[in-house]
């Protein structure tokens, strides 16, 4: 009979903290697109993460403008979208904890060198 009792005590612990939690969050994360790159960023300035996207994004249109205008070579544009890529994959490897200030600072260090880069390749003279 008593353990009948505790059992029941159980029950009604569980039943009214079920009832005590309005809303139950999911722990899936959504998908997302191998193309697109997604950045968390706790704190008041969440839009933050997408300066990266979209300076990830630029960075792709540029090389692909200097690609079909002849300034850059097959050859240096693959090797530009691919070290652009990097740094798409690094802001996904970050965003799956939440990208701390220090992680976002390092993806817009990297994304600025990343674009001078490009421009500098897209100015110089071809051989």
């Amino acid at each position: 009979m008593r353990i009948d009792g505790i059992v029941m005590v159980f029950a009604m612990i569980g039943s009214a903290s079920a009832a005590a939690s309005p809303q139950r969050w999911s722990t899936q994360k959504a998908p997302v697109a191998p193309s697109s790159y997604r950045i968390d960023v706790p704190g008041p300035d969440a839009r933050a993460g997408t300066d990266v996207l979209r300076q990830i994004d630029q960075i792709d249109r540029d090389i692909r403008d200097g690609r079909d205008g002849g300034q850059l070579s097959r050859r240096d544009a693959r090797r530009l979208r691919d070290e652009n890529r990097v740094i798409g994959e690094l802001a996904d490897r970050y965003a799956v904890g939440g990208t701390s200030a220090a992680e976002h600072r390092e993806l817009e260090t990297r994304a600025a060198v990343m674009r001078d880069i490009v421009g500098q390749q897209r100015l110089r003279p071809k051989r």
